[in-house]
């Protein structure tokens, strides 16, 4: 392993854990903010 680059899946991993716990805080805590993106 060189550099940042990571393999897909732990790319694909870390995009999974992100979604499933940071998007239900950020939906609650700003909604204004979730829906322009």
């Amino acid at each position: 392993m060189s550099g940042p680059f990571l393999p897909s899946w732990i790319i694909d991993f870390v995009f999974v854990l992100a979604g499933t716990t940071s998007v239900p805080l950020r939906v609650r805590r700003s909604p204004e903010d979730w829906r322009t993106k």
